[in-house]
Parts: C-alpha cells; sequence; structure tokens
C-alpha cells in the first residue's frame, strides 16, 4: 500500500501506511500511551512488554505474510493510529481473522478510526484467501460499535465477563463483516 494523506476535520493531515520495522519505537510509543489512555483495549499499562528488536522483526513478519496487515495513522512523524489483522494460519481458518484498532485520545472523533478501517475492508476485499473480518469490542464501547456498524459489521455473539478491569467485569461483542 502507498502512503495516503487525508485531511482530518480538524485540517491536520493525517498520512496512512503500512508499518515497517523502522516504525517499531514508534509504535510501542503508541501502545503504552495508548493503554494508559483508554480502558477500552486488553491491554492495561505497563503490560506491553515487546522489545524494539522484537517489535521491528514481528512488523517485518507482517510485511511478508499475505493475510496479515499493519496499518499506521501518522501526523507529524507520530504515530497516532494503528490497525493490526491477521487470520490464522492453518488452511481451515487463513479465510478469517481478527482486528485491533487504537487511536490515541487526542484524536478521537477525527475520523481516524474509520480511514483505517476502511482500508483494512478494501484490502481484505482485494484479498483473493480473506473471506471475514472479525473483531471484539467492550459491549458498552459506542463510539466504537457505531462506527463498526456503520461499516456493516454484524454481532455475532455476545462473551459474557471478558474484560476484568477496576474491580468490574465487562462482555465483548463478537461482530464479523463477510467480504
Amino acid at each position: 500500500m502507498q502512503p495516503k494523506p487525508y485531511v482530518l476535520k480538524n485540517g491536520q493531515t493525517v498520512t496512512l501506511r503500512e508499518a515497517i520495522p523502522e516504525d517499531a519505537e514508534q509504535l510501542i510509543k503508541h501502545v503504552n500511551t495508548m493503554s494508559a489512555e483508554s480502558s477500552f483495549t486488553t491491554i492495561s499499562p505497563g503490560e506491553f512488554d515487546m522489545t524494539v528488536e522484537t517489535e521491528a522483526s514481528f512488523l517485518q513478519d507482517c510485511l511478508n505474510a499475505e493475510t496479515q496487515l499493519y496499518l499506521i495513522a501518522v501526523i507529524d512523524e507520530t504515530v497516532i493510529g494503528a490497525l493490526h489483522f491477521a487470520t490464522g494460519k492453518r488452511a481451515r481458518v487463513k479465510h478469517s481473522g481478527e482486528f485491533g484498532l487504537s487511536v490515541l485520545k487526542a484524536y478521537w472523533g477525527l475520523g481516524i478510526g474509520s480511514l483505517l478501517l476502511d482500508e483494512l475492508i478494501a484490502w481484505a476485499k482485494a484479498n483473493p484467501i480473506i473471506k471475514k473480518v472479525n473483531l471484539r469490542v467492550r459491549t458498552d464501547n459506542e463510539r466504537a460499535l457505531t462506527l463498526y456498524q456503520k461499516k456493516g459489521f454484524l454481532t455475532e455473539g455476545n462473551l459474557k465477563a471478558e474484560i476484568f478491569d477496576a474491580d468490574t467485569y465487562y462482555d465483548l461483542y463478537s461482530m464479523a463483516l463477510f467480504v
């Protein structure tokens, strides 16, 4: 994928592109910042323990895999959003994969999640292997639910007490889009 610039609602320009090994340090910073800003993720602050070398190797593996995609949203050389998608490795599940999406809180409501998701969907539709895109989202994450429903994702199930945070259990929806 060639880098694609977009003008956001606030007038800033964001560039979407595939992550490369040289983005490892920025991505680690992004994940650590995002995990401290939002409880909607599965990563708690301090839990992401990838080294720059390990993350760089992971990013190279993503670039080399035909059914993985790691997109980043960049403003002024800072990663402010990310989306990673991967399918199963075995033949019976290689057509179906799951993604995770994150945007730094300062950039919520500007359409970055929507842009990243549009790129994933277009990529998945163009990929002859991928037939189904899955996600899991907390049932109380109304912004995310609105976005996913707008993009055509349907709820396939409700996973009870799947997340535990701050002495509270949260349910997740399992959602999917057939491409």
